[in-house]
């Protein structure tokens, strides 16, 4: 795994991966991810250093794809913008969060897509900018996540103005939320299934295989309970999508399994 220190140089190695046939995965922080027991085909390119730039300037807020995104909100909330203050919650570079399309459940109807207006981005030859209309933003859904070889360098928001004082007593209620519906008492990668069916989750709360087991707190979430196995948080999700079938119900995954 390599670890580029610059937009330039993250470019040449994934140049230097295409040029060569060699297969390459981008890595975020890894917070909906998945990764086998027996390691990664390829080669690994984490891009938490490489796009770092964070700045105002004509109204619209760059962001590069390796900044956190409780970096992002507090530079919004110290700048009096709108800083998706929901989110800061989620342990993702703003890379990751673009590509997953990250935000509330669905029935909120928030995303951090709400205020893009277009993406930086290298398509394997060159630089270029992507409108959000082409984005094919969805739930929890993203032309970067159906084509990977799209790698995101940066985003600009149009985001609108609210005091600090707004964006510092809202950042403190969703972390009032999280502590008392949200799992911290074990390490887990957040929602395990983008569509499932809530009752069906319910009665999977405190199954476990190895120790590896769906929250007894958290619905929708798998919880390394100490040494947990790849493959038992497989297992688990595959008799979760069993019920599903069985039982007539929709489900999708929204971890990614490497």
């Amino acid at each position: 795994m390599s670890i580029p220190e610059s937009e330039s140089e993250l470019i040449l190695e994934i140049k230097y991966c295409l040029q060569n046939n060699i297969p390459y995965k981008m890595l975020g922080n890894g917070s909906n991810l998945l990764i086998s027991d027996d390691g990664v085909d390829g080669f690994v390119i984490n891009n938490k250093k490489a796009c770092v730039d964070l700045f105002v300037h004509n109204d619209l807020l760059y962001c590069g794809s390796s900044v956190m995104m409780q970096q992002l909100i507090n530079y919004c909330i110290n700048n009096e913008f709108y800083a998706m203050e929901y989110l800061y919650s989620v342990p993702a570079t703003v890379g990751g969060a673009v590509v997953q399309n990250a935000g509330r459940g669905k029935q909120y109807n928030k995303q951090i897509s709400d205020y893009i207006v277009k993406v930086k981005v290298f398509d394997g030859e060159k630089i270029r900018e992507i409108p959000k209309r082409k984005c094919r933003f969805g739930f929890r859904d993203s032309v970067f996540k159906e084509n990977r070889d799209l790698v995101v360098l940066g985003v600009c928001f149009a985001l609108p103005m609210q005091s600090e004082e707004i964006g510092v007593n809202a950042k403190k209620e969703r972390m009032k939320l999280v502590r008392k519906y949200q799992d911290s008492g074990c390490a887990n990668f957040g929602t395990v299934f983008s569509t499932a069916n809530h009752h069906i989750m319910k009665l999977l709360r405190g199954v476990k295989i190895g120790n590896a087991g769906y929250s007894k707190k958290t619905p929708n979430w798998i919880c390394n309970y100490g040494d947990a196995k790849a493959k038992d948080i497989v297992k688990l999700i595959k008799v979760s999508k069993l019920l599903h079938k069985f039982l007539f119900r929709s489900v999708k995954a929204e971890v990614e399994t490497w």
